[in-house]
């Protein structure tokens, strides 16, 4: 029998997230919240926890957490259901996330999937079969494949004549994809079993589960979601703990907490916490210390006060706060100094994320005006001249708002039916970096789809 999962798993570095978390972790701006840190591991032990529930609004920084809570814990499964403040990326489903448990807990401890009773073995020794008989070796009505490692059958059979059928094995269903696999099979394979098998052990820490993202399930088809799934699963195992991360929302998590009353520790709208003030303090003098930042703010005072109006402008909000940093980083690279002083400019800044968003676009927008493009009819093979935003920047960002997937420069130059040279894509996609997260496949919007609460 097999330790190793099937060949449909991912690579490890994508099973557990690694890109996501790196991105976050290793920004060189980012700020540990070790304060949540221990809040967290206060609420995991609580008798009678299975669940810690934290909440707060977009930008405070819930799923940078999590990935620092990921990377500090290697043994923690973890299942990421958004990339970002707005980019989905794991399906809600409970299958997408049982099977990626279940790969998770079979790489991180092989041993607990080492079944012999997925083995089966049939020895059959016949001395003649009849014409019009049959001989059959096994009968199985059903098998449901686990995916998390492989069933071995080993069926011999020795027969000395044979006038009818002999038959090694027959089964009148094999479910081998995981996802046909009904739920509650699913659960036992991918994480009940494993959690009981683990209990055989010496005692230790529960195993953790980190879910990020409950509220991106309110934007998503009817069906079943891994909310739902948390809702209602058994509780067979109690070495099994959950934390959760959602934006407030109380329509959603109604029925979850109702369903989960008594099993719930709760941090509410951290972002109000004593703490995040320092936080977002030391996001901001960590901006403001940066060579080419300081050289614009142009003295010690000068950067004391930005820190300051920072801390005031964002609201204790960190995303903000990164926003401008995306954009004073775009106007770095693009030695753009006027553009920089404007981004540095808190006071002129409007105080919501979204606004700010629009504020930025607008300033790029503002400083190419009067710049052209030089198009060429393919028909006429004649020269045009035409403004740079509508023909070049506008459609740049509409197809990868409305693609909300990686995609490189000349697929974004067809798909946006842009005909200027490819080099004004790449100028254009230059010019919006702050808007942007790069791939090595391409390069994915960030810019906010609409308001959520």
């Amino acid at each position: 029998m097999s330790t190793q999962p099937h060949n449909g798993t991912p690579p490890e570095s994508e099973l557990f997230y690694d890109e996501l978390i790196g991105a976050y972790v290793g920004a060189r701006r980012f700020i540990p919240r070790l304060w949540l840190a221990e809040q967290v591991q206060q609420a995991l032990d609580q008798p009678g926890c299975r669940f810690v529930l934290l909440t707060a609004e977009p930008g405070a920084g819930k799923t940078a957490f999590m990935a620092w809570l990921a990377g500090q814990h290697r043994d923690w499964p973890r299942y990421f259901i958004r990339r970002d403040q707005i980019a989905p990326l794991d399906d809600p489903g409970p299958r997408s996330f049982l099977r990626r448990i279940g790969y998770q807990l079979a790489a991180t401890y092989p041993a607990l999937f080492r079944r012999e009773a997925v083995e089966l073995q049939v020895r059959q020794r016949i001395g003649s079969v009849a014409e019009r008989g049959e001989a059959v070796g096994a009968e199985i009505d059903r098998i449901l494949a686990s995916p998390f490692h492989q069933t071995a059958i080993h069926i011999g059979q020795e027969v000395e004549r044979v006038g009818g059928r002999v038959i090694g094995l027959r089964v009148r269903e094999v479910v081998a994809d995981p996802g046909l696999l009904p739920v509650e099979t699913l659960q036992d394979m991918a994480l009940f079993d494993p959690l009981r098998a683990l209990q055989t052990h010496p005692p230790g820490a529960p195993v953790v589960i980190l879910v990020d993202a409950l509220d991106e399930l309110k934007f998503r088809p009817t069906g079943e979601t891994v909310l739902r799934w948390l809702e209602t699963y058994p509780e067979p195992v109690p070495n099994l703990r959950f934390v959760l991360t959602s934006r407030p929302d109380n329509d959603l998590l109604a029925c979850f907490r109702s369903a989960r009353a008594g099993r719930i520790v709760e941090i509410k709208d951290f972002q109000e916490d004593v703490h995040v003030p320092a936080d977002v303090k030391a996001f901001a003098r960590c901006l403001a210390s940066e060579p080419a930042i300081a050289a614009a703010l142009g003295s010690p005072a000068a950067v004391d006060n930005f820190v300051q109006l920072a801390h005031e402008k964002a609201n204790r909000n960190l995303g903000y706060l990164d926003a401008i940093a995306r954009a004073a980083d775009a106007a770095v690279a693009a030695g753009d100094q006027g553009l920089l002083s404007k981004v540095l400019a808190l006071q002129a800044l409007p105080g919501t994320l979204e606004a700010l968003y629009a504020h930025f676009l607008h300033l790029i927008k503002q400083g190419i005006q009067g710049k052209s493009v030089t198009v060429t009819d393919p028909l006429t093979h004649q020269h045009h001249y035409l403004d740079a935003w509508p023909a070049v920047f506008r459609p740049t960002l509409g197809v990868l708002s409305v693609a909300r997937e990686p995609l490189s420069a000349p697929q974004i130059r067809h798909l946006g039916g842009i005909d200027a040279d490819q080099s004004e894509v790449d100028a254009a996609l230059t010019r919006c970096a702050q808007f942007l997260d790069r791939e090595s496949g391409g390069c994915d919007c960030t810019i906010p789809r609409s308001p959520r609460s």
